[in-house]
């Protein structure tokens, strides 16, 4: 009996020191204190961080804050500032902007091609700047208003002229010229009594139209045309008289000669109407030769002619009346 006790009581020592043993081993957590409603809890693990997605280009994202706190990242697709448009309390949605450099890429990113040039049309027809001495060979009758004597003026002059002409393709050709110079002339009354010599400046223009019926190298044209025509010109006259005188003393008959003059000055603006003829040669691709003649009358006309030494100023006008044929030739430009 008594080692039955005693086996049962060695048992249970050993029993009892391996349990505590194994709790010892098996408790590497801090004892707890206290009650036993007391319990510890560990810090939770900190969150996982997202890498930043990568950056594409150079285009600035807005960003548009719409819910509190919390702002969910969209993947940016360049790396351009993010504009945030607070509209509700530190709330933002980042929205990825795509078309801001579009305009920037549209106007200045894009290769520059030169716009194809437009074929030029044939050039036609031909213009002819002529500059040209002439010779005007004219005549001219003033018809005095007060008096029964007309005065015929007939002169001849040297112009320097310019004239454009214009020839097309199609035959047709224009004319515009001015001139300038000097002329010399005399006149004669009606009934055949001369007058004074009378020189001075002659101005004219002209404008007209025709055809050209060669307009090669050669360049043949005629044209009919209209314009006026001014004169200025001013002279002198002188007469001389013979008288024959007895005389007592020398108990004979004397020639006596006395001369008297007078200035004389006048002005004539008529129109014309008239035609012209033309030859040139183009003798490279800018010059040729040009020559012709123009052959006019004076349609309508009005005029004065005075005496300087008198004062007296007689009007005249000019209807229908003289010719005038003007030689001319010179060099021309062509292009």
């Amino acid at each position: 009996m008594l080692q039955y006790c005693t086996k049962t009581m060695l048992a249970a020592t050993l029993i009892f020191a391996a349990s505590s043993f194994a709790q010892t081993d098996d408790g590497s957590a801090e004892p707890s204190y206290g009650s036993e409603d007391t319990q510890s809890y560990a810090a939770p693990a900190p969150a996982p961080v997202a890498a930043p997605a990568p950056q594409q280009s150079s285009t600035p994202i807005y960003v548009n804050a719409t819910q509190g706190n919390q702002v969910y990242a969209v993947p940016q697709q360049n790396n351009a500032p993010i504009y945030v448009n607070a509209t509700q309390a530190n709330q933002g949605y980042a929205v990825p902007q795509q078309n801001y450099n579009q305009g920037y890429n549209n106007g200045y990113n894009q290769t520059y091609v030169v716009p194809p040039v437009a074929a030029q049309p044939p050039k036609t027809g031909r213009t002819l700047q002529a500059l040209s001495f002439a010779l005007p060979i004219e005549s001219v009758t003033w018809d005095i208003e007060n008096e029964n004597d007309d005065i015929e003026y007939s002169s001849i002059g040297f112009l320097f002229n310019w004239t454009r002409y214009r020839v097309n393709d199609n035959g047709y050709s224009s004319l515009f010229g001015l001139s300038l110079g000097y002329v010399t002339g005399e006149t004669e009354g009606e009934r055949g009594h001369k007058g004074p010599d009378m020189d001075g400046m002659d101005f004219n223009m002209k404008f007209g139209w025709g055809m050209a019926p060669v307009a090669k190298e050669v360049i043949f044209a005629f044209h009919i045309f209209m314009g006026f025509d001014l004169k200025a010109v001013e002279g002198e006259y002188s007469q001389t008289y013979e008288d024959e005188e007895y005389d007592y003393n020398r108990g004979t008959y004397v020639t006596r000669t006395e001369t008297v003059s007078a200035e004389f000055s006048s002005f004539h603006i008529a129109s014309l109407l008239g035609g012209d003829l033309i030859i040139g040669y183009q003798f490279s691709e800018a010059m040729a030769v040009v020559g012709g003649v123009d052959i006019s009358t004076n349609i309508l006309g009005f005029g004065a002619f005075s005496n300087e030494k008198s004062d007296d100023t007689e009007a005249f006008g000019i209807l229908f009346s003289g010719i005038s044929i003007t030689p001319h030739i010179g060099i021309s430009f062509v292009y």
